[in-house]
């Protein structure tokens, strides 16, 4: 094959769960307020505390096989965020011994892995381990918010439970070990796909998936979904359930309903400079490249160049970073973007200058049809007889490109599903070819 180029009456007994009106109970919200139990230096994304409530009834699966549905009342606190500094705290004051603190210490480092990346694992790192990278490395907690706690800023509440652990790598998954990925045709599991947003995003640093430093981003992925104290992480045992696990609140940014259904919506790049001027250059820079300290990392995560996300970084697809921007952004008025502003800075961002890996030109090389109608064409495999432009997919309208990707695509002569070419675990390598030295911005495969 040619190489071509990427829900039963349910009585609530748990103490955990608790039913209170939110906080703020005049809808105002907490944004632009410290946050104590997970703040990090500098400027950042912060939970308002009506999100850790539900806003409304919440039908939930009671079990795995979807036999039976609870009915969750609207007001119930669903998340509480772990209390990384009073673990911080009783660490420093030794009141830990043996596995109980090697095992607290592991979510503490994962935790500071999240929030001061290149700090921790930078040649500035002070633990006595080598440095992961060099280079520019964003901090995870830049997309992550506050470790990954905060709803719609692309969380970990729903990670561990999706995703589970493999019990061998090398091997098939097991029943509820994984989830297939359909962009390259293997199986991710909690190790891996915290791997691979490390390559795809922060600057592209991979962390080894048999290292300390992955045993500690682990450990704090279970701790966002499980707490490290009683009545933290996920409040509602239903909701730690994989069937479940679409429903978490805030889990994911929807992107926006005119994006498939609105044959005319679309994004304009050119709008999108003059509104990035406006909004976002006095933090971001006008070339995108964000706010660097050597002694920190970025202070202002970049949008642009190197130390950013990949071509195939999900973010960087225009429907995806357009639902963020709207809903987060800017930091001093999130939510004051309108849809086709935010659309317009998203495509003009995805225009800036990032990286590639090699492996990208392989994406959907197994099934061409099921590409994203957003996906750029510089990422991945074009589909036989796919009569739209690269402009097209970058800035819509896309409700066409996703009715012929359904309807026309698979009746095409070459578009038919073969077996995945890639490995169980993409890591091996293909056709001899290694990943990069992790921390050195991608490079064309030779």
């Amino acid at each position: 094959m040619a190489i071509r180029t990427i829900l039963l009456c349910f009585i609530l007994v748990s103490s955990s769960v608790v039913f209170a009106k939110p906080p703020t109970s005049d809808g105002s919200s907490s944004r632009g307020k410290s946050n104590s139990t997970t703040g990090s230096p500098g400027v950042h994304i912060i939970a308002n505390p009506d999100d850790y409530f539900l806003n409304g009834d919440l039908e939930l699966f009671a079990n795995e096989d979807a036999s039976e549905t609870v009915t969750i009342p609207s007001g119930t606190q669903w998340y509480q965020a772990p209390d990384v500094e009073k673990l911080r705290d009783e660490l420093n004051a030794g009141m830990y011994s043996g596995a109980e603190k090697e095992e607290k210490e592991k979510i503490l480092f994962g935790y500071d892995i999240m929030t001061k990346t290149y700090e921790v694992l930078g040649p500035n790192r002070t633990d006595g381990r080598p440095a992961l990278y060099t280079g520019q490395i964003m901090n995870c907690s830049a997309c992550h918010a506050q470790g990954g706690t905060v709803p719609h800023s692309w969380p970990l509440t729903r990670t561990y439970s999706h995703f589970r652990l493999r019990a061998n790598l090398d091997a098939p998954p097991q029943d509820g070990e994984g989830e297939f990925y359909g962009p390259l045709g293997y199986w991710r599991d909690t190790i891996t796909v915290n791997r691979d947003c490390g390559i795809n995003c922060a600057g592209q640093g991979e962390i080894p998936k048999d290292s300390y430093e992955m045993d500690a981003l682990v450990a704090w992925t279970k701790a966002v979904q499980e707490g490290i104290y009683p009545g933290e992480g996920i409040l509602i045992p239903e909701l730690k359930l994989k069937s479940n696990n679409t429903k978490i609140p805030g889990a994911r940014i929807p992107i926006f309903e005119k994006v498939l259904n609105d044959p005319e919506f679309k994004a304009d790049p050119k709008a999108g400079k003059v509104a990035y001027d406006r909004t976002c250059a006095s933090c971001h820079g006008k070339d995108g490249l964000g706010k660097w300290s050597e002694k920190s990392g970025y202070t202002v995560p970049p949008v642009a160049g190197g130390g950013s996300h990949t071509k195939a970084g999900g973010p960087y697809m225009v429907p995806v970073l357009a639902a963020f921007i709207q809903r987060q952004m800017p930091l001093s008025q999130p939510g004051s973007l309108t849809e086709q502003e935010a659309i317009d800075i998203a495509a003009y961002l995805s225009d800036m200058p990032r990286d590639s890996r090699w492996w990208e030109d392989y994406y959907y090389d197994h099934n061409p049809c099921k590409r994203s109608a957003f996906l750029s064409l510089d990422v991945g495999v074009t589909p036989v007889g796919f009569p739209f432009s690269d402009a097209d997919t970058r800035y819509g309208p896309w409700q066409p490109i996703k009715e012929w990707l359904a309807n026309e695509c698979p009746n095409i002569e070459g578009n038919e599903p073969s077996e995945p070419i890639l490995p169980e675990d993409f890591d091996a390598g293909f056709d001899g070819a290694d990943f990069i030295n992790p921390g050195i911005y991608a490079l064309p495969r030779n």
